[in-house]
């Protein structure tokens, strides 16, 4: 029986385990990090607030509300939903697995106006670093914890962001021969970064991860 990880909690991937008992292959799926909240202050007024997950949302609202004259933009359809369900309905949202051409995109869509960017301890900035300094405001609003623990050896890997991977690379080593897929370029590069080749996913989602394994099995 074919053995594979994901970097993900149980509860995020019942699809991908239904799967999984249709083929017989072994799925242990287990997140490697945690988050807690950080003190924060904005500073400066703003016209756009920018959310990059789901998570940065919930963290940035435990603090403050969203002003009804604020436009809401967000990355991905997760945190579209989310801020949608929670009436924050995105006037803007970057959709694809390549943040430089979000982050071009979403300058156009700023124009002259300011941006205020609630994300983690450790945001590789891509999409706020292409807007001018003097119209952006980063504040961090939660941490990253690594949560690790050994994994027994596997196939197959799947890392569904750069912290995951750093986190399972802190306690364990990957087996010679085993195949790594990515969630996403930035997880991509970070793998690949440590001189490890990686399959990136055609879409950062449990149904890529699916379609990703029905090619390799």
């Amino acid at each position: 029986m074919r053995k594979i990880f994901i970097s993900k909690s149980v509860d995020e991937v019942s699809e991908l385990a239904a799967y999984c008992r249709t083929k017989n292959l072994s799925l242990t799926a287990r997140s490697l990090i945690s988050f807690e909240p950080i003190e924060y202050e904005v500073q400066n007024p703003f016209d756009i607030i920018f959310f990059s997950s789901p998570r940065s949302v919930m963290f940035y609202l435990r603090r403050n509300s969203i002003n009804p004259e604020t436009t809401v933009a967000a990355v991905g359809h997760r945190t579209t939903e989310l801020l949608t369900s929670l009436e924050y309905k995105p006037a803007f949202t970057g959709e694809g697995s390549d943040p430089n051409k979000i982050a071009e995109v979403f300058k156009d869509f700023v124009g002259n106006r300011r941006v205020l960017f609630p994300v983690s301890d450790n945001s590789l900035g891509t999409i706020s670093s292409v807007i001018p300094t003097d119209q952006r405001e980063v504040v961090e609003v939660y941490k990253t914890i690594f949560n690790a623990t050994e994994i027994s050896e596997q196939d197959i890997y799947v890392f569904s962001s750069p912290s995951n991977f750093r986190s399972y690379c802190s306690h364990n080593t990957l087996p010679k021969g085993s195949t790594v897929i990515a969630w996403g370029k930035s997880t991509r590069k970070a793998i690949e970064n440590t001189g490890l080749k990686s399959i990136e996913l055609k879409e950062p989602s449990i149904q890529g991860v699916i379609h990703a394994l029905s090619t390799l099995i």
